[in-house]
């Protein structure tokens, strides 16, 4: 997380005259893997991710959304939500140049590594065939759930979080 990039989102945000400003963020990786018969059968990754910024003016709320963590789309939006009751029309409101390579999260890691969940799933299948002879065939799956959250606001206060959640069916 940028502190520098922080400021300028929350002074964009605040650069029409408004009484309050934060910002929150998320970057989700969900990431799941299943075997069949003892073989990989299917993967899926998803990466989810976005801010949101709000800016409270007298006794209005100003709030915009991007799911581009980048310098340019932060500040846009900050700038969105300040505009809430204000005379200055967004268009009005000069772009920053230069390159746009900051990022206000790092990307998500994996909870486990792939590597790592299809062992597991390779001993599970394997138990469960020794559970008992009847059984023909197993199918299992791991998903893996890594998601990262941020909130700061004009008050100082800043906060992150790393909540990683894993799952595993074997049937």
């Amino acid at each position: 997380m940028q502190e520098s990039l922080v400021g300028r989102v929350l002074d964009a945000a605040m650069g029409c005259g408004g009484s309050y400003a934060d910002i929150f963020a998320e970057d989700t990786l969900i990431h799941s893997l299943e075997l069949q018969d003892g073989k990989v059968s299917q993967t899926r990754q998803v990466c989810l991710h976005g801010a949101g910024v709000r800016v409270l003016k007298g006794g209005a709320t100003g709030y915009a959304y991007t799911m581009d963590l980048r310098r340019k789309a932060l500040i846009d939006a900050a700038r969105f939500a300040a505009t809430i009751g204000g005379k200055e029309p967004l268009s009005a409101m000069p772009c920053i140049d230069g390159v746009d390579d900051e990022l206000l999260l790092p990307c998500a890691q994996p909870a486990v590594s792939p590597g790592h969940v299809r062992e597991l799933l390779l001993q599970a299948d394997q138990m469960a065939h020794d559970m008992d002879a009847r059984v023909v065939r197993v199918k299992a799956a791991v998903a893996t759930n890594s998601r990262q959250l941020f909130f700061a606001n004009t008050e100082g206060v800043s906060y992150t979080d790393y909540r990683p959640f894993t799952s595993i069916v074997v049937r």
